[in-house]
């Protein structure tokens, strides 16, 4: 490539980085394109950059071709790895996602949000004692870390560990109290005990938050429904399919009720 070509090439990727600063992510990219049609680029950083503005537009086999390229520049790009590792997982590639978070933990152990994506990314796979490991790890590194915490809870939730469940999300309250989904979840766990009047108590902090959260109101009627309190549990469920119509389990327990009444 002649000096002029390498001035214009340098030129474009300047002009592409300060667009990509700027959240102008579509200039940037043609900026990175014109600076490609020039001369193949052994630059990391652009390949970085595209990769992160194909992730944001959902183009993510494109993503994960512009993280292959910065790993073929730098192998031990541990962020490279884990970007790629979230493509994969957005495209429903868990085996591969894991692979992924596997590199970046192996190249940097303290990499948090790894070992959370990674704890994420095991439940699919029912592995449920690996997965709570790796919140584990991530808690480990950042006792105050709310994904993790609330991750940990869930899973805890679905292997029917639900005072175990419930002590994590108060953890995790205590970190973000104005989050109403962990509010949603305390409630449900709550509700898998019996502790249903406790479990109300929950959705109606979580309605307080977001008095648009199906869930909050869900939850609430099924509680309701629990407890026998059939018409406070309707209203709950009309609250809910008045925020959304199609909303399947609403429309399943209200019939319940009703059906139950004629």
């Amino acid at each position: 490539m002649g000096f002029l070509d390498s001035y214009k090439q340098k030129s474009l990727i300047k002009k592409g980085n300060k667009h990509y600063k700027r959240s102008q992510y579509k200039e940037a990219l043609e900026c990175y394109d014109k600076a490609q049609d020039l001369d193949p680029l052994n630059n990391h950083i652009v390949w970085w950059n595209k990769g992160l503005i194909f992730s944001k537009f959902k183009n993510y086999p494109s993503a994960i071709e512009c993280y292959d390229k910065v790993l073929d520049l730098d192998p031990n790009h541990f962020r490279a790895w884990f970007n790629k590792g979230n493509a994969f997982r957005k495209l429903g590639n868990y085996k591969k996602a894991i692979d992924c978070y596997d590199k970046t933990l192996k190249i940097n152990p303290k990499y948090l949000n790894a070992w959370i994506n990674n704890g994420i990314v095991l439940i699919k796979f029912e592995l449920y004692n690996e997965s709570l490991k790796s919140f584990d790890k991530a808690l480990e590194l950042d006792p105050k870390n709310f994904d993790a915490m609330c991750s940990k809870a869930i899973t805890l939730d679905i292997i029917g560990n639900y005072q175990e469940a419930i002590e994590s999300f108060d953890k995790a309250i205590k970190i973000k109290p104005e989050n109403s989904e962990v509010w949603v979840n305390k409630g449900a766990s709550l509700g898998k005990l019996g502790k249903y009047q406790d479990s109300i108590e929950c959705f109606d902090k979580a309605l307080e938050l977001d008095p648009n959260d199906v869930d909050a109101w869900m939850g609430k009627g099924v509680s309701l429904k629990n407890l026998k309190e059939y018409q406070k549990a309707l209203e709950s469920y009309n609250k809910a399919l008045e925020l959304d119509p199609t909303f399947e389990p609403a429309l399943k327990a209200k019939k319940d009720i009703l059906d139950s009444e004629s």
